[in-house]
């Protein structure tokens, strides 16, 4: 009895020093994760602010206007210091980003941080929603079809997987605004809020619709071929093949051993996908006229605002890198055996 209670309690304490250790291990790969950011940021930063002064065209020429003159022109050139050699303009520019200040929109003379977080809370609202609309639908899609293999169900899902993973996503943008908007007059085509609406909720949840749906049908076909795949991995492991052995209930089979593991590998490459939505869905965005940051970013890169151009990337770069940090973390507490390295 005493050496069965000594054991015990070995065994809780090992348990315990496990469990801190991988505390400790998730902390510093968060940490490094983070202190990575800056030299990602620099690097972007310094190309994006190279490549926009590099593309043609002038900033000062469109901001004053085709019938402006010389003077003009060149008086808001020397304005926004656009006279100055490039290290100058991107010392002073990286100083100010640093201060927490990213300038002026030279296209509207408003805070370029301003224009961004309203951007990209709005692509956030369309991005989330679209994303977790798709993962209602692909997970038991995937799921099936995995556990279905060679069957017709299985093979009717991988074929709307296919097919909707090659349809061009502006066509499918362009394809609802034509049957819900222009014919049968159900929706909006464009815009967040009618400008002679409420702003309410409900007027909200109506311009919503057809992007949200639009950027979901994207995702779907590609999200349910990867859980497939990974599902079927799992399935024919050793430790499944013993689960089953042992008399265990199919369902338990299914999602304490199958479905857990596979979900690691699936979290992991749909976080990645996450960050790219995040980052800006520019097509779905610019059909539906949708004021996010890719409809910003677009608009901004027709006018030359350079300003908005560099702040945006930055936001997207780290959007990015931080949502593939949670994802990773999420492939972590799925898999406690999960190392970083």
């Amino acid at each position: 009895m005493l050496l069965a209670m000594v054991a015990s309690s070995i065994q809780q304490v090992c348990s315990h020093i496990q469990t801190i250790n991988r505390g400790g291990m998730m902390l510093r790969v968060i940490v490094r994760r983070l202190l990575l950011l800056i030299p990602i940021l620099l690097g972007v930063s310094i190309i994006v602010f190279v490549l926009a002064r590099v593309v043609p065209g002038d900033p000062a020429s469109v901001l004053a206007g085709p019938g402006a003159t010389g003077e003009q022109v060149d008086a808001i050139r020397s304005a926004y210091h656009l006279n100055d050699p490039i290290p100058v303009q991107y010392i002073r520019w990286l100083d100010g980003v640093i201060r927490g200040n990213f300038g002026l929109s030279i296209g509207s003379s408003q805070s370029v941080l301003d224009l961004v977080s309203t951007g990209a809370k709005n692509t956030f609202i369309l991005s989330v929603c679209a994303f977790v609309l798709a993962l209602v639908i692909s997970i038991p899609m995937g799921i099936f079809a995995a556990l279905n293999r060679g069957r017709l169900a299985d093979r009717l899902i991988t074929a709307v997987a296919l097919a909707g993973n090659s349809l061009p996503t502006y066509w499918i943008a362009i394809v609802a605004v034509v049957i819900f908007s222009v014919h049968l007059r159900w929706l909006p085509a464009n815009g967040m809020h009618d400008i002679t609406g409420s702003g309410g909720f409900i007027d909200l949840l109506r311009h919503l619709v057809l992007p949200c749906v639009a950027l979901a049908l994207a995702l779907i076909g590609e999200q349910a071929r990867i859980l497939r795949t990974t599902v079927l991995e799992v399935i024919n492991q050793p430790y499944v093949v013993v689960a089953k052995s042992k008399g265990l209930a199919p369902r338990i089979v299914t999602t304490r051993h199958v479905l857990r593991n596979a979900m690691v590998p699936f979290v992991a490459l749909v976080g990645l996908q996450f960050g790219a939505l995040l980052s800006g869905a520019v097509v779905i965005e610019t059909v539906f006229a949708w004021p996010g940051l890719g409809f910003l970013m677009v608009q901004s890169l027709n006018q030359r605002d350079y300003t908005v151009v560099q702040a945006g990337v930055l936001f997207t770069a780290v959007i990015f890198v931080l949502s593939s940090l949670v994802a990773d973390l999420i492939s972590a507490y799925l898999s406690p055996q999960t190392r970083f390295s």
